[in-house]
């Protein structure tokens, strides 16, 4: 009884917390960005093992708020827990992309604070989890040999993630509206 009450609880959060990230998407209505950042908190804080199964998107959400604020600590700590999640549910097929999307803002981080050479080991772990479709780190990779002025890497890594993107385009179309 006490679970399915905790359940509802974290669910109705949830939800008031995913209303207002969704006015921010379809920028119908003023979002309250604090709002949602103390609801997505909230549910970290009660339910930190994912046990009713609400935390995941808590911690998909919040880090890109606290990276716009630049808190970017609080967000690597976030990505950070949710790898760990995503490492202990690896075998369900939802949380493959997370990994790699994980390991893309958090070498977002690493490059936006100017540890080049962590964001190039992140982007590469990225590449390591998904290599097929992750433009997003071969594109990290090119701006962090750019900065250091490795032309030829950036070069390389550049082409690599618009040949990534091309494959993505063609394998999912939806994904690019209004792309020919």
């Amino acid at each position: 009884m006490l679970n399915n009450a905790m359940d509802e609880f974290l669910a109705q959060i949830e939800g008031d917390a995913m209303t207002e990230y969704l006015k921010l998407l379809d920028g119908k209505g003023e979002a309250n960005k604090e709002l949602m950042i103390s609801l997505f908190q909230t549910v970290i804080d009660m339910d930190t093992e994912n046990k009713y199964g609400h935390t995941d998107d808590a911690l998909a959400f919040l880090p890109d708020l606290y990276i716009e604020k630049r808190e970017y600590s609080k967000a690597r700590s976030l990505l950070e827990k949710f790898v760990e999640l995503v490492d202990r549910n690896r075998t369900k097929e939802h949380y493959r992309w997370f990994q790699y999307e994980n390991y893309n803002d958090i070498g977002r981080i690493y490059y936006l604070e100017g540890d080049i050479e962590r964001a190039i080991n992140t982007f590469k772990r990225s590449l390591k989890a998904n290599a097929t479709d992750n433009y997003k780190a071969a594109l990290g990779l090119a701006l962090c040999f750019r900065r250091k002025k490795d032309l030829v890497e950036a070069r390389a890594n550049m082409a690599y993630a618009k040949m990534l993107k091309a494959i993505n385009k063609a394998n999912c179309p939806f994904l690019y509206p209004g792309a020919k």
